[in-house]
C-alpha cells in the first residue's frame, strides 16, 4: 500500500496495518488457514530502503487484536529518520482448527438482528420518517437526483475496492443564501455562512442550465476553498442574482 503522505509515527503506522489486517484475516479464514506470522515491510524511499519486521504469535490465529498488538510492541521503539511512504504485510499461514474458524466466523458478521432492534426503538420515539435511505433518482438539479425511502431493514454494505479514497460532497437540505456578492472582511473576501475565512482559490464555473419546461435554472457551481482547507460548494443564480451555499466537500 503507497501512502499519500510520508508518515514518521509509529501508532499511524499501526492503524494503517490494521486497515490492512482485515482483508487478510478473511482471505486466510475463507481458505481455512490461520496466521502464524506477519511479515512486515516498511518501504522509507521507494529505492530500496526498507524497515522489515517479523510477528510471531504464540500459536497460529485468526484474532485481529492479538496480531495488532504485537504488531504495536513491534513498531513501538521505532526510530524513523525518514517518512515511511510504502507498507507490505504478508501473512504466513497454517491449516486453522475448528474452532479458530467458528470463533472468526462469529466475529466477522454484524447482528443485524440487534440493529433493526435499535432501529424499532428510533422509529417509536421519532417516528416511521426518521429511519430512511437513500435512492439514487434521474434529476436536473442536484438536489432532484436522490430521493429517502422508509428504511424498513438492514441491510450489510457492500464496498468496492477502490485505488485512492473519494472525497464527499455534503449536500445540504436547503442552499442557504449568501447575498449578490462575496464578503470583503479586514482577513480578505469570505462566504457569508461558511465562518470568516477568506478563500484563497476556485474551480469553476460548472454550469447548471435547463428547467424551461417548468422554470427556467441557471446556476454556476463553484468549489472554493478557505485558508484552513474547508471546501465550499457554492453557487451563482443567475435568474435570482445570488448566490448560494448548496454544500461542504470533506
Amino acid at each position: 500500500q503507497l501512502l499519500d503522505d510520508p508518515e514518521l509515527d509509529s501508532m499511524g503506522l499501526t492503524f494503517l496495518i490494521k486497515s490492512m489486517l482485515g482483508g487478510l484475516l478473511s482471505d486466510a479464514a475463507n481458505g481455512a488457514q490461520a496466521v502464524a506470522a506477519l511479515n512486515i515491510e516498511l518501504d522509507q524511499d521507494g529505492r530500496g530502503g526498507k524497515i522489515e519486521r517479523s510477528i510471531r504469535p504464540a500459536e497460529p490465529t485468526l484474532d485481529e487484536g492479538q496480531l495488532i498488538d504485537l504488531v504495536r510492541l513491534s513498531l513501538e521503539g521505532l526510530e524513523l529518520r525518514r517518512g515511511v511512504i510504502g507498507i507490505a504485510v504478508h501473512a504466513l499461514t497454517v491449516p486453522a482448527t475448528a474452532s479458530q474458524l467458528l470463533l472468526f466466523d462469529g466475529r466477522s458478521k454484524r447482528d443485524l438482528r440487534a440493529a433493526e432492534r435499535a432501529l424499532a426503538r428510533v422509529r417509536a420515539e421519532f417516528g416511521d420518517k426518521a429511519v430512511v435511505r437513500v435512492v439514487p433518482t434521474e434529476g436536473h438539479l442536484p438536489e432532484a437526483r436522490f430521493r429517502f425511502e422508509p428504511a424498513d431493514d438492514v441491510r450489510l454494505p457492500r464496498p468496492e475496492p477502490v485505488e485512492r479514497r473519494c472525497l464527499v460532497r455534503r449536500l445540504l437540505a436547503r442552499p442557504v443564501p449568501l447575498g449578490s456578492s462575496p464578503v470583503c472582511g479586514p482577513r480578505g473576501a469570505h462566504i457569508a455562512g461558511f465562518g470568516q475565512e477568506p478563500f484563497v482559490g476556485s474551480q469553476g464555473p460548472h454550469v447548471v442550465s435547463g428547467g424551461w419546461w417548468q422554470k427556467e435554472v441557471h446556476r454556476e457551481y463553484y468549489f472554493v476553498w478557505t485558508e484552513s482547507g474547508r471546501i465550499a460548494w457554492v453557487y451563482y443564480d443567475k435568474c435570482r442574482r445570488s448566490w448560494f451555499l448548496h454544500g461542504e466537500v470533506e
